[in-house]
């Protein structure tokens, strides 16, 4: 997994996924999923992973906002 350390000027940032959830078994059906990970100083490499049946649609690296 990358490292986060892209916050602006090296402040900690999190890392946000959205992964699409795989339901269903006759007629399965994506279900987008947001995690977010837990709030990284710069360099450090996240924790934050999608769940058994996801795969990873997206990711970026949240803000206080």
């Amino acid at each position: 997994m990358r490292e986060v350390g892209i916050g602006q000027e090296g402040r900690p940032a999190p890392l946000v996924l959205v992964c699409d959830v795989i339901r269903g078994r006759g007629t399965p059906h994506d279900i987008p999923w947001t995690v977010f990970g837990p709030w990284e100083k710069p360099g450090e490499k996240p924790s934050v992973v999608c769940g058994f049946s996801s795969f990873t649609r997206s990711w970026k690296v949240g803000t206080k906002a």
